[in-house]
């Protein structure tokens, strides 16, 4: 199962928070970001007036949520190091299979949700062919249902 992308870093914040506001948020101590910073955890020197963009925000959220919860710097090492730095994921969207030793998709609640985020992963992959043969599996459902319209 493919791992859901790491948050744009192009996508802006209307109300960006400095690195100090997001430690207090999460409750993360200040001198555990720089630790994770001086490990390569962090893709960015954290300083506690800058401004974060998105994907620091999400980065710094992600790994600091893992210290907040109780691991230690070697257990956070071990937990992302099948994931691709920066490591700019949210918690949302996956979670860690201890059986597997890996992280994993959540599987969505919704089916248009779910359909949405595969149809995402195949154009980010360039997997047309899966596209079209995905487009005539639903159009062959509707037309089997009886329905050449949408709903209201």
């Amino acid at each position: 199962m493919n791992l859901p992308l790491p948050v744009d870093s192009d996508q802006g914040l209307m109300f960006p928070q400095t690195v100090g506001e997001l430690c207090d948020l999460i409750g993360l101590n200040w001198l555990a970001a720089e630790q994770l910073a001086a490990e390569g955890l962090l893709s960015f020197e954290p300083e506690w007036d800058n401004e974060l963009s998105t994907s620091e925000e999400a980065e710094l959220t992600f790994v600091g949520k893992l210290v907040v919860a109780g691991c230690d710097l070697s257990m956070v090492k071990r937990l992302v190091r099948s994931l691709k730095p920066p490591f700019a994921y949210s918690h949302q969207n996956l979670y860690f299979d201890w059986l597997q030793g890996a992280w994993r998709s959540k599987p969505f609640n919704e089916p248009v949700e779910f359909v949405a985020e595969l149809i995402e992963q195949l154009l980010a992959s360039d997997d047309i062919e899966t596209l079209y043969e995905l487009k005539a599996s639903i159009d062959s459902a509707l037309a089997e249902a009886g329905s050449d319209e949408e709903p209201q």
